[in-house]
C-alpha cells in the first residue's frame, strides 16, 4: 500500500480513453472530453454499450473520493445531467462498497480506476461490481485519523460537540491531558469533515465553527479502528498504610513519573471497590481520569496492589 500513487483530474480524463478502462460487461463506445463539454458543466460525455444498446452519461471527474467529495459531486452531476437529458456518471480513483451503494440509491452511476463501479439505467440496466482494492492515495492524507494519536482529535468531539475554531479544539485536548501537535489538528478536522462526521461553518470572524453532525458514526469509526496502546514498560508494586493516604501517593507518583496509574489484581470485593471510590472522590477530575477504576483491585491484609503501564499514546 505504500506504493499507491496520486493522480490528477487531467490524468483521470486521459485514462478514460484507454481501452482497459470501464466496467465489464459494459464496453466503452465513445468518450468526448473537450472544452466544449466543460462549458456545459460536465467534464466528459461517455457512451457505454451492452447487447447492442447504448447509454450516454454526463460525467463528473474528481481526484478525491471522500464521502463529502462523492456526495457533493453526485449532486452536481445530477443537476448538470438533467439539463442535458443525460444520465449522471461520477468517475473517481476509488469507490468502496459503501460509496457505491450511496450512488445507486441516488440514481447516479459511478466507476473508479480500480475495477469497481455501479452503472444505473432505470428500468433497463444495473451493473454493480466491488471488492477491488484501492490503488491510490492523495497528498496530505492521514492513513487513519481514528487510530493512534490522531484519534485524540476525533475523540474530543464526543466530549464537546462544537468549537468556535481549530485553536479551541487543540486547547480542549490539552485541557483534558491529551497530546497532539498543532499542525495535526486541522488535518484531522479536514478528514472528519470529508467523512461527514463534522461540519465547518463560516462565521463573521476568519475562523470556522466546527460542529459534530454524526456522533454515532464517529463513535463507530473510533470503535472499529481502536487498537490498544503499546505498553513500553510495566511497574507493579504494593501500597501499605492508611487507605485515606492512597490518593495523595497516587498523585505524587503520577506527577513524578508523568504516567497514569492503573489498579490491577486478580480479584476484589465490591465493598472494597466502593470504599476506594469514596476515598478518591477527593482527587481532582484531571487526576482522577488517570485511574482506571475497575473491579480488579486486590487487597490482602490492607495491602493494595498498584500497577503502572507506560504507553506510547496519550490522549483524551
Amino acid at each position: 500500500m505504500e506504493n499507491r500513487k496520486q493522480i490528477t483530474e487531467v490524468e483521470i480524463l486521459a485514462r478514460l480513453k484507454q481501452p482497459d478502462w470501464g466496467l465489464p460487461p459494459l464496453v466503452t463506445v465513445a468518450v468526448e472530453a473537450s472544452s466544449t463539454t466543460r462549458d456545459t458543466g460536465v467534464d466528459a460525455i461517455i457512451e457505454l454499450g451492452w447487447k447492442g444498446k447504448r447509454y450516454r452519461f454526463a460525467t463528473e471527474v474528481r481526484r478525491l473520493w471522500t464521502p463529502k467529495t462523492v456526495t457533493d459531486a453526485a449532486e452536481q452531476i445530477q443537476r448538470s445531467a438533467e439539463r442535458q437529458s443525460l444520465s449522471p456518471l461520477l468517475v473517481v480513483p476509488y469507490l468502496g462498497a459503501e460509496r457505491l451503494c450511496e450512488l445507486e440509491a441516488r440514481g447516479v452511476s459511478g466507476i473508479d480506476l480500480c475495477g469497481n463501479g455501479v452503472v444505473v439505467a432505470p428500468g433497463e440496466l444495473l451493473v454493480f461490481r466491488s471488492g477491488s482494492p484501492n490503488q491510490f492515495r492523495w497528498e496530505g492524507q492521514i492513513k487513519n485519523v481514528y487510530r493512534g494519536v490522531s484519534a485524540v482529535v476525533a475523540r474530543v468531539f464526543l466530549v464537546v460537540a462544537e468549537f468556535p475554531s481549530v485553536g479551541e479544539v487543540l486547547e480542549q485536548i490539552r485541557l483534558l491531558g491529551g497530546e497532539v501537535t498543532l499542525p495535526a489538528v486541522p488535518k484531522v478536522c479536514k478528514s472528519l469533515e470529508q467523512d461527514l462526521v463534522i461540519e465547518r461553518k463560516k462565521t463573521e470572524k476568519p475562523a470556522r465553527k466546527l460542529r459534530v453532525i454524526q456522533p454515532e458514526k464517529l463513535l463507530d469509526l473510533l470503535r472499529n479502528s481502536y487498537t490498544p496502546p503499546d505498553v513500553t514498560r510495566t511497574f507493579v508494586g504494593k501500597f501499605s498504610g492508611p487507605l485515606n493516604g492512597l490518593p495523595e501517593r497516587i498523585q505524587a507518583m503520577e506527577k513524578r513519573e508523568k504516567a497514569k496509574t492503573v489498579l490491577c489484581g486478580a480479584s476484589s470485593v465490591a465493598a472494597e471497590v466502593k470504599e476506594f471510590e469514596a476515598v478518591t472522590n477527593g482527587v481532582r477530575p484531571t487526576q482522577r481520569r488517570g485511574l482506571r477504576r475497575d473491579r480488579s483491585m486486590h487487597r490482602i491484609d490492607r495491602h493494595f496492589r498498584l500497577g503502572r503501564e507506560f504507553h506510547r499514546e496519550g490522549g483524551v
